[in-house]
């Protein structure tokens, strides 16, 4: 603690994205796509923070402000199936991971702890984190057709990408792809109980 009531934390977190799956079926003809796509992700975070606390009889109010430094990791899982009259022809799937560039969000702690000893507190909190990942970049990192590895026969071009404000969709096969940028929630909103152990 800086003084009795202002102190200074830092925290690291791991953060999982359970994902979510959505599908995709473009049905305007007899030759036609559907899809299943799956996305999740994680993302490590440093999270330095200002605590204020004060003392109510035995109660200890508390308040945990910081900045949210993340780095994120997207996978993106893309099931392909292609009909003719209603036949499938072709079984494509595709794995994408997104990285890249460092994420800024914000978190914010409200609780209270409850001292049980000179060396342990029970505490109770609740606590909201505002992030998104934004990735740089993106690589193939798995393509099969029918179930066959064709990963390797693809271009350089089709096996990566950039994200970019102002994305350009010509071709060259040197050349990663170019996407618009994309984000993905890590927002979370959690309470917390458990005990706390002083060292000092």
């Amino acid at each position: 603690m800086l003084n009795p009531n202002i102190g200074f934390d830092l925290g690291l977190n791991h953060a999982g994205n359970s994902g979510y799956t959505y599908k995709d079926s473009p049905q305007d003809s007899d030759f036609y796509k559907s899809a299943i796509k799956t996305v999740k992700g994680e993302m490590w975070q440093l999270i330095p923070s200002l605590v204020f606390t004060t003392k109510i009889n035995s109660f200890q109010p508390y308040a945990r402000l910081g900045l949210i430094l993340g780095k994120g990791t997207i996978y993106e899982d893309e099931h392909w199936m292609t009909y003719n009259n209603n036949d499938p022809v072709l079984s494509s799937k595709s794995v994408w991971k997104y990285y890249g560039g460092i994420s800024i969000g914000y978190n914010t702690v409200l609780g209270v702890s409850y001292p049980l000893n000179d060396k342990f507190d029970v505490f109770a909190e609740a606590s909201m984190n505002m992030i998104y990942d934004q990735p740089e970049k993106g690589t193939l990192v798995e393509y099969e057709e029918n179930g066959l590895n064709k990963l390797e026969s693809m271009s350089f071009h089709d096996r990566n990408m950039v994200f970019k404000s102002n994305a350009s969709y010509s071709y060259d096969k040197a050349k990663p792809t170019e996407e618009s940028l994309r984000k993905f929630s890590f927002n979370t909103l959690v309470a917390n109980v458990g005990i706390k152990m002083k060292l000092l």
